[in-house]
Protein backbone atom coordinates (compact mmCIF):
# COMPACT_ATOMS: atom_id res chain seq x y z
CA UNK A 1 0.00 0.00 0.00
CA UNK A 2 1.32 3.44 -0.91
CA UNK A 3 1.97 5.78 1.99
CA UNK A 4 0.27 8.49 -0.07
CA UNK A 5 -3.09 6.69 0.14
CA UNK A 6 -5.12 7.96 3.09
CA UNK A 7 -6.03 5.31 5.68
CA UNK A 8 -9.60 5.66 6.95
CA UNK A 9 -12.13 4.04 9.26
CA UNK A 10 -15.84 4.31 8.45
CA UNK A 11 -18.46 4.40 11.18
CA UNK A 12 -21.30 1.96 10.51
CA UNK A 13 -23.70 4.75 9.59
CA UNK A 14 -21.58 5.54 6.51
CA UNK A 15 -22.22 2.04 5.19
CA UNK A 16 -25.92 2.38 6.06
CA UNK A 17 -26.28 5.68 4.20
CA UNK A 18 -24.40 4.30 1.19
CA UNK A 19 -26.97 1.50 0.99
CA UNK A 20 -29.91 3.88 1.31
CA UNK A 21 -28.57 6.53 -1.11
CA UNK A 22 -25.78 5.04 -3.26
CA UNK A 23 -25.18 8.34 -5.10
CA UNK A 24 -25.05 10.42 -1.92
CA UNK A 25 -21.92 11.56 -0.12
CA UNK A 26 -21.56 8.37 1.91
CA UNK A 27 -21.99 6.31 -1.25
CA UNK A 28 -19.27 8.37 -2.93
CA UNK A 29 -16.96 7.69 0.03
CA UNK A 30 -17.47 3.96 -0.49
CA UNK A 31 -16.70 4.41 -4.19
CA UNK A 32 -13.42 6.12 -3.28
CA UNK A 33 -12.45 2.96 -1.40
CA UNK A 34 -13.30 0.81 -4.41
CA UNK A 35 -11.33 3.17 -6.67
CA UNK A 36 -8.24 2.83 -4.49
CA UNK A 37 -8.25 6.52 -3.56
CA UNK A 38 -8.42 5.66 0.14
CA UNK A 39 -7.64 2.53 2.18
CA UNK A 40 -10.47 1.28 4.39
CA UNK A 41 -9.81 -0.56 7.63
CA UNK A 42 -12.53 -2.53 9.38
CA UNK A 43 -12.91 -5.26 11.97
CA UNK A 44 -15.20 -8.16 12.81
CA UNK A 45 -17.09 -5.80 15.12
CA UNK A 46 -17.69 -3.36 12.24
CA UNK A 47 -18.77 -6.20 9.95
CA UNK A 48 -21.26 -7.39 12.56
CA UNK A 49 -22.62 -3.84 12.81
CA UNK A 50 -22.94 -3.64 9.02
CA UNK A 51 -24.84 -6.93 8.89
CA UNK A 52 -27.31 -5.64 11.49
CA UNK A 53 -28.21 -2.59 9.38
CA UNK A 54 -31.35 -4.23 7.84
CA UNK A 55 -32.72 -4.77 11.37
CA UNK A 56 -32.91 -1.03 12.02
CA UNK A 57 -36.25 0.68 11.30
CA UNK A 58 -35.12 3.40 8.87
CA UNK A 59 -32.93 1.21 6.60
CA UNK A 60 -35.61 -1.49 6.66
CA UNK A 61 -38.30 1.02 5.65
CA UNK A 62 -36.07 2.36 2.85
CA UNK A 63 -35.44 -1.03 1.30
CA UNK A 64 -32.08 -2.10 2.74
CA UNK A 65 -32.02 -5.90 2.78
CA UNK A 66 -29.55 -8.53 3.92
CA UNK A 67 -28.82 -9.33 0.27
CA UNK A 68 -27.85 -5.71 -0.41
CA UNK A 69 -25.64 -5.67 2.68
CA UNK A 70 -23.86 -8.87 1.65
CA UNK A 71 -23.31 -7.47 -1.85
CA UNK A 72 -21.70 -4.36 -0.33
CA UNK A 73 -19.49 -6.47 1.94
CA UNK A 74 -18.51 -8.68 -1.02
CA UNK A 75 -17.52 -5.62 -3.09
CA UNK A 76 -15.42 -4.14 -0.29
CA UNK A 77 -13.78 -7.30 1.06
CA UNK A 78 -11.09 -7.55 -1.67
CA UNK A 79 -9.88 -4.00 -1.00
CA UNK A 80 -10.65 -3.43 2.71
CA UNK A 81 -8.11 -4.36 5.37
CA UNK A 82 -9.31 -6.53 8.26
CA UNK A 83 -7.83 -5.67 11.66
CA UNK A 84 -8.18 -8.51 14.14
CA UNK A 85 -8.88 -7.68 17.78
CA UNK A 86 -7.70 -4.06 17.91
CA UNK A 87 -6.57 -3.31 21.47
CA UNK A 88 -8.72 -1.04 23.61
CA UNK A 89 -6.97 2.32 23.99
CA UNK A 90 -9.93 4.70 24.45
CA UNK A 91 -13.31 4.91 26.15
CA UNK A 92 -15.80 7.42 24.82
CA UNK A 93 -17.23 9.52 27.68
CA UNK A 94 -20.79 9.58 26.27
CA UNK A 95 -21.23 6.45 24.11
CA UNK A 96 -18.80 3.61 24.93
CA UNK A 97 -19.85 1.73 21.75
CA UNK A 98 -18.15 4.44 19.68
CA UNK A 99 -14.84 3.71 21.38
CA UNK A 100 -14.15 0.82 19.00
CA UNK A 101 -13.80 3.12 15.99
CA UNK A 102 -11.04 5.05 17.76
CA UNK A 103 -9.38 1.77 18.80
CA UNK A 104 -9.57 0.57 15.19
CA UNK A 105 -8.07 3.79 13.85
CA UNK A 106 -5.17 3.56 16.26
CA UNK A 107 -4.52 -0.11 15.48
CA UNK A 108 -4.48 0.58 11.72
CA UNK A 109 -2.57 3.88 11.89
CA UNK A 110 -5.54 5.62 10.25
CA UNK A 111 -5.70 9.37 10.61
CA UNK A 112 -9.38 9.77 9.73
CA UNK A 113 -12.67 8.42 11.04
CA UNK A 114 -15.62 9.23 8.77
CA UNK A 115 -18.95 9.40 10.56
CA UNK A 116 -22.39 10.97 10.90
CA UNK A 117 -22.52 10.03 14.59
CA UNK A 118 -22.82 13.14 16.75
CA UNK A 119 -20.86 11.63 19.63
CA UNK A 120 -17.87 10.90 17.40
CA UNK A 121 -18.11 14.22 15.55
CA UNK A 122 -18.31 16.11 18.86
CA UNK A 123 -14.80 14.91 19.65
CA UNK A 124 -13.72 17.66 17.22
CA UNK A 125 -15.82 20.30 19.01
CA UNK A 126 -13.79 22.07 21.68
CA UNK A 127 -16.99 23.06 23.50
CA UNK A 128 -17.97 19.44 24.18
CA UNK A 129 -16.85 17.38 27.19
CA UNK A 130 -13.85 15.10 26.71
CA UNK A 131 -12.56 16.90 23.63
CA UNK A 132 -9.41 18.26 25.24
CA UNK A 133 -8.47 14.85 26.59
CA UNK A 134 -9.17 13.19 23.24
CA UNK A 135 -6.98 15.62 21.31
CA UNK A 136 -4.19 15.20 23.86
CA UNK A 137 -4.33 11.42 23.50
CA UNK A 138 -4.74 11.34 19.70
CA UNK A 139 -3.40 14.61 18.23
CA UNK A 140 -3.17 13.26 14.67
CA UNK A 141 -6.65 11.69 14.53
CA UNK A 142 -9.61 13.57 13.03
CA UNK A 143 -13.31 12.75 12.72
CA UNK A 144 -14.90 14.01 9.51
CA UNK A 145 -18.30 13.98 7.87
CA UNK A 146 -18.49 12.34 4.40
CA UNK A 147 -18.58 15.63 2.53
CA UNK A 148 -15.44 16.77 4.34
CA UNK A 149 -13.63 13.64 3.21
CA UNK A 150 -14.77 14.16 -0.37
CA UNK A 151 -13.53 17.75 -0.28
CA UNK A 152 -10.18 16.50 1.02
CA UNK A 153 -9.99 14.05 -1.89
CA UNK A 154 -11.22 16.47 -4.56
CA UNK A 155 -9.32 16.04 -7.83
CA UNK A 156 -8.47 19.17 -9.82
CA UNK A 157 -9.13 19.44 -13.53
CA UNK A 158 -5.44 19.18 -14.43
CA UNK A 159 -5.01 16.17 -12.10
CA UNK A 160 -7.82 14.35 -13.91
CA UNK A 161 -6.30 15.12 -17.30
CA UNK A 162 -2.90 13.79 -16.21
CA UNK A 163 -4.47 10.54 -14.98
CA UNK A 164 -6.33 10.15 -18.30
CA UNK A 165 -3.17 10.80 -20.30
CA UNK A 166 -1.22 8.21 -18.33
CA UNK A 167 -3.89 5.53 -18.71
CA UNK A 168 -4.50 6.21 -22.40
CA UNK A 169 -0.78 6.05 -23.16
CA UNK A 170 -0.35 2.90 -21.09
CA UNK A 171 -3.04 1.08 -23.08
CA UNK A 172 -1.98 2.25 -26.53
CA UNK A 173 -4.65 4.86 -27.24
CA UNK A 174 -2.18 7.32 -28.78
CA UNK A 175 -4.72 9.53 -30.56
CA UNK A 176 -6.79 10.14 -27.44
CA UNK A 177 -3.64 10.58 -25.34
CA UNK A 178 -2.51 13.31 -27.74
CA UNK A 179 -5.81 15.16 -27.32
CA UNK A 180 -5.41 15.09 -23.54
CA UNK A 181 -1.77 16.19 -23.82
CA UNK A 182 -2.90 19.17 -25.90
CA UNK A 183 -5.46 20.02 -23.23
CA UNK A 184 -2.80 19.94 -20.52
CA UNK A 185 -0.60 22.27 -22.55
CA UNK A 186 -3.44 24.70 -23.24
CA UNK A 187 -4.51 24.70 -19.60
CA UNK A 188 -0.95 25.32 -18.42
CA UNK A 189 -0.58 28.18 -20.89
CA UNK A 190 -4.04 29.55 -19.95
CA UNK A 191 -5.03 29.61 -23.61
CA UNK A 192 -8.71 30.30 -24.53
CA UNK A 193 -8.66 27.35 -26.95
CA UNK A 194 -8.67 25.05 -23.91
CA UNK A 195 -12.41 25.50 -23.29
CA UNK A 196 -13.30 24.80 -26.91
CA UNK A 197 -11.26 21.60 -26.98
CA UNK A 198 -12.38 20.20 -23.63
CA UNK A 199 -16.02 20.70 -24.65
CA UNK A 200 -15.49 19.27 -28.14
CA UNK A 201 -16.41 16.00 -29.83
CA UNK A 202 -12.76 14.98 -29.50
CA UNK A 203 -13.46 14.59 -25.79
CA UNK A 204 -17.14 13.70 -25.59
CA UNK A 205 -18.23 12.61 -29.09
CA UNK A 206 -18.75 9.13 -30.45
CA UNK A 207 -16.27 6.48 -31.56
CA UNK A 208 -12.69 7.68 -31.21
CA UNK A 209 -13.42 10.30 -28.54
CA UNK A 210 -11.33 10.31 -25.37
CA UNK A 211 -14.08 8.93 -23.17
CA UNK A 212 -14.99 6.05 -25.51
CA UNK A 213 -12.01 3.72 -25.65
CA UNK A 214 -11.67 -0.05 -25.51
CA UNK A 215 -11.21 -2.09 -22.39
CA UNK A 216 -8.37 -1.16 -20.07
CA UNK A 217 -8.62 -4.28 -17.96
CA UNK A 218 -8.10 -3.58 -14.26
CA UNK A 219 -7.47 0.12 -15.05
CA UNK A 220 -10.97 0.64 -16.47
CA UNK A 221 -12.49 1.65 -13.15
CA UNK A 222 -9.76 4.27 -12.58
CA UNK A 223 -10.26 5.59 -16.11
CA UNK A 224 -13.98 5.99 -15.55
CA UNK A 225 -13.38 7.75 -12.24
CA UNK A 226 -10.99 10.17 -13.93
CA UNK A 227 -13.74 11.00 -16.45
CA UNK A 228 -16.22 11.45 -13.57
CA UNK A 229 -13.79 13.73 -11.73
CA UNK A 230 -13.05 15.67 -14.92
CA UNK A 231 -16.74 16.36 -15.54
CA UNK A 232 -17.15 17.55 -11.94
CA UNK A 233 -14.09 19.80 -12.25
CA UNK A 234 -15.48 21.27 -15.48
CA UNK A 235 -18.70 22.13 -13.66
CA UNK A 236 -16.74 23.82 -10.86
CA UNK A 237 -14.95 25.90 -13.51
CA UNK A 238 -18.29 26.76 -15.17
CA UNK A 239 -17.31 25.04 -18.43
CA UNK A 240 -19.30 21.83 -17.97
CA UNK A 241 -21.57 20.38 -20.63
CA UNK A 242 -24.68 18.22 -20.56
CA UNK A 243 -22.83 15.58 -22.58
CA UNK A 244 -19.96 15.40 -20.05
CA UNK A 245 -22.42 15.18 -17.15
CA UNK A 246 -24.36 12.40 -18.86
CA UNK A 247 -21.27 10.30 -19.56
CA UNK A 248 -20.04 10.88 -16.00
CA UNK A 249 -23.39 9.72 -14.60
CA UNK A 250 -23.29 6.56 -16.72
CA UNK A 251 -19.73 5.79 -15.64
CA UNK A 252 -20.64 6.43 -12.01
CA UNK A 253 -23.52 3.95 -12.28
CA UNK A 254 -21.29 1.33 -13.94
CA UNK A 255 -18.59 1.72 -11.28
CA UNK A 256 -21.16 1.49 -8.50
CA UNK A 257 -22.53 -1.74 -9.97
CA UNK A 258 -19.05 -3.18 -10.52
CA UNK A 259 -19.46 -3.44 -14.30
Amino acid sequence: MSDAVQRVVFDCNIFAQSLITPFGNSGQCVERVLDGRISLFWSEYVLEEIRRIPEKPTPMRLGVTSDKVELLVARLTPVAHLVENPPSVYRHPIDPKDSHYVDLAMASNAKLIVSRDKHLLNLMNSMKPGTREFKAMFPSLAVLQPEQLLELLRTTLIDSLKILQELLGKHGHAGQANVVQKLIELRTQKRPEFTLLIQSVDMWGGTGAVWEVGSMGSDMRQFRQAIIDLAAAMDRDAIGTDRARYIASVFSDWNRRGL
